[in-house]
């Protein structure tokens, strides 16, 4: 008997070479590597019940969220970056403040190697100088310095895994410390933005696949499309603005130093976090619905979306999961921006591993088994086992306030990225 339609609306529009369940290269482990359950391919994980260990897959630029924070001033002047265009990829990254430890840092303190001291770097309570006489680049070297290698200052400022605690937070040099990573246990701190990419991961198609509005074969579903994507132009319009009125009062500041323009410096700076922090969520919200009332509704018809016990920041958890009373499952990764590049994980041994990877898909289920989700881990694994598992990236295109189509593209976890 079919199961009943639980997507909105719709029917199949498959994929080259037939229905798209049935005839898509397949994510079968057999491929060189043993069949069996997460454990047989990763060491096990223990991920801290603090929080979580990786950036999930919000659809931020560059990787992790952690790897990004909201810019506290482009360049030494109180400025902020130029504005960028807003069909680019339009996020730079919000710290959460739900991001937790993933238990492989070690405190300041321990056996490291050290860091050398900047040579710019004073003495006393402000080693910053007065304001204006630094680079950006130079105060964080000198924040990261002390982050490695002055007792106190890491714990103030981070979490045990590097990323800052509050972005609103500054220090003596006025700005908020950059996101930190370090590449193994034991080694020094370092920015997050110099740390390499992890290795990409392995993909069943040769590039992005795009699917335009016109095949959306409900009206219903292509007004929810057209809301979001009007949503996520509006906010990013916004944020445009108030990076700029940002911009503004910081040369004002400079220039008056007085009480009123570090009031309104204040002020918009507090605007375009809000702004920013806007703007992320609607870009992601655009990507949810394009996966799911456009890609998933066309085709994969007659999968029922499960819902997920993740935290709300998007961390340890897939964006979508969806079964089919048959046992096929397809499980998505979706992005609110055609440029929002991919996320990244930590996995136990510290070791960086790219969304979309087969480490980051059985790291991903070990955190699903911690939170209870025992039922939706079993499908996923059954499905994986019998070769009836699909595992996407879907992308939102590009678009100035109506929905225009998104891209997709399928990971192939048959095999790891890591040597």
């Amino acid at each position: 008997m079919t199961a009943p339609d639980r997507t909105p609306g719709g029917t199949a529009n498959n994929l080259p070479g037939g229905s798209a369940p049935d005839n898509l290269p397949t994510n079968s482990l057999d491929n060189g590597t043993p069949r069996g359950g997460p454990g047989d391919h990763l060491p096990a994980n223990h991920l801290d019940g603090g929080g979580p260990t990786g950036t999930g897959s919000r659809d931020l630029p560059g990787g992790s969220a952690a790897d990004n924070g909201i810019p506290s001033g482009g360049s030494n002047t109180g400025g902020v970056p130029g504005p960028r265009n807003p069909d680019s990829a339009d996020l730079g990254g919000v710290d959460d403040a739900a991001r937790g430890s993933d238990g492989t840092s070690t405190p300041p303190g321990a056996a490291h190697q050290p860091v050398p001291r900047p040579t710019f770097m004073l003495d006393g309570p402000n080693p910053y100088g007065r304001p204006g006489s630094l680079t950006l680049e130079q105060i964080e070297d000198i924040q990261v310095y002390r982050a490695n290698e002055e007792p106190g200052y890491f714990d103030q400022y981070y979490r045990s895994d590097g990323t800052r605690k509050r972005v609103e937070v500054h220090d003596a040099s006025g700005y908020a410390p950059p996101q930190l990573a370090r590449l193994s246990e034991g080694t020094p701190w370092i920015r997050a933005k110099d740390a390499p990419a992890p290795p990409p991961p392995h993909f069943l198609d040769e590039r992005y696949v795009s699917v335009g509005a016109d095949t959306v074969k409900s009206r219903e579903r292509l007004r929810i499309l057209d809301a979001a994507a009007r949503k996520r132009h509006a906010s990013i319009l916004w944020d445009n603005l108030t990076e700029k009125l940002k911009a503004v009062a910081g040369k004002d500041s400079q220039i008056h130093g007085d009480l009123e323009s570090m009031k309104l410096l204040d002020e918009t700076t507090q605007a375009y976090k809000e702004s920013h922090t806007q703007m992320r969520d609607a870009s992601e919200e655009f990507g949810e619905k394009a996966a799911e009332h456009h890609f998933v509704a066309e085709r994969y018809p007659d999968f029922e979306k499960q819902h997920l016990l993740g935290p709300k920041n998007g961390n340890d958890q897939f964006d979508q999961v969806w079964l089919h009373d048959d046992g096929r499952v397809v499980v998505i990764e979706a992005k609110g921006s055609a440029g929002a590049d991919l996320g990244s994980r930590r996995l136990p041994d510290g070791r960086r591993v790219s969304q979309g990877s087969q480490e980051y898909f059985f790291d991903i289920i070990e955190a699903m088994k911690k939170r209870g989700e025992f039922e939706t881990v079993e499908a996923l694994e059954r499905a994986l086992e019998g070769d009836r598992l699909d595992y996407v990236v879907v992308k939102g295109e590009k678009n100035t306030g109506t929905y225009t189509g998104y891209q997709y593209r399928r990971f192939d976890i048959s095999k790891g990225t890591l040597p």
